[in-house]
């Protein structure tokens, strides 16, 4: 799973981009799950927060992946 993603000054996503060899279904949870993202804050509980929101609403699961590891990758995708 590759990310990339942009913060203005307060670390608040402006923009996010999920890629890589992964299996998100249904397949429309990818895109509801990044502009989910926007606004939020880059921080570990926020971003956890909004995947489990996005999972519960849309039935979706990650193949062999959980909110809380797709979390780790998205805030790696922003250390200095």
């Amino acid at each position: 799973m590759r990310v990339k993603v942009e913060t203005d000054e307060q670390r608040v996503i402006q923009s996010i981009t999920i890629t890589g060899d992964f299996f998100l279904l249904p397949e429309d949870a990818l895109w509801k799950l990044e502009e989910r993202l926007k606004g939020a804050k880059l921080e570990r509980n926020e971003i956890i927060k909004k995947i489990e929101q996005v999972f519960e609403e849309t039935g979706g699961i990650v193949v062999g992946s959980t909110p809380q590891e797709i979390a780790e990758v998205i805030l790696e995708a922003r250390e200095p």
